[in-house]
């Protein structure tokens, strides 16, 4: 069940698109994992269900941990304070959301000049060398 739970939160947190679980290759490859995320995707209440299966491990909603998430990215570009922002990310306390922090610091990072892509690098490298992620 756990796979079919990732994979339901990826559509749910707009990781893989919906129709990534009903493409016939996926579903072919995938058989009941992918049954089961559609399943899971598709019962009452189901994104309310699913919104704590692989975290926020403090039980915060996923918008406030996305918002948390924009501010740490944007201070961490203001003052490239490479400890602070690990404590920030270390507070957010949801390391399966890591893969959010990651999305949001590569999509930041595109529409910004050259050096504050490389400082998101940086960021994203010493959060994986000091294994925080």
């Amino acid at each position: 069940p756990h796979l079919a739970q990732f994979l339901a939160r990826c559509v749910l947190d707009e990781v893989l698109p919906p129709r990534f679980l009903r493409d016939p290759y996926v579903a072919g490859l995938g058989g009941d994992v992918v049954e089961q995320a559609v399943h899971l995707l598709s019962r009452d209440h189901g994104t309310s269900r699913l919104s704590t299966i692989w975290g926020p491990g403090d039980g915060r909603p996923v918008e406030e941990l996305k918002l948390a998430t924009d501010q740490l990215l944007q201070e961490y570009l203001l003052s490239r304070d490479l400890v602070e922002a690990t404590r920030c990310v270390t507070e957010l306390n949801a390391p399966l959301f890591h893969h959010e922090v990651v999305k949001r610091a590569l999509s930041l990072a595109i529409d910004h000049p050259e050096e504050d892509r490389a400082a998101v690098i940086d960021l994203l490298r010493h959060l994986r060398t000091d294994d925080v992620m």
